[in-house]
């Protein structure tokens, strides 16, 4: 019987797949048009609110952006440094409050 129930569940997962792919490619010509010419001697980008985000290893690597990212909660920073881990990108992910920001983070972001 599992079979049969895996039978059931194989096409709905790969047309989420397919979704999912054709989301990231519209992402992709997205950020490609809007970032892709934006080109600062620089390029750091800071994500608010970055706890379950896989965007950090995109940025890094499409585009050679610094990744930092703020998160209110420890889990959030955890889930970040780890998919920062897993996909072998260096960032700097602190916890914070966008509302009160360290002083030294004002101004540094170019996205």
């Amino acid at each position: 019987m599992p079979g049969r129930i895996w039978l059931f569940l194989t096409p709905s997962i790969h047309a989420m797949t397919r979704r999912k792919i054709v989301i990231y490619r519209a992402m992709d010509a997205l950020f490609t048009r809007a970032i892709g010419a934006h080109s600062p001697a620089r390029r750091r980008l800071i994500e608010i609110g970055c706890g379950a985000s896989h965007w950090f290893p995109y940025f890094h690597r499409a585009f050679g952006y610094d990744v930092s990212g703020i998160d209110c909660t420890v889990a959030g920073i955890r889930l970040s440094q780890a998919i920062l881990g897993r996909a072998g990108v260096s960032g700097r992910i602190v916890q914070g409050d966008l509302f009160e920001p360290s002083p030294d983070w004002i101004g540094q972001f170019d996205v």
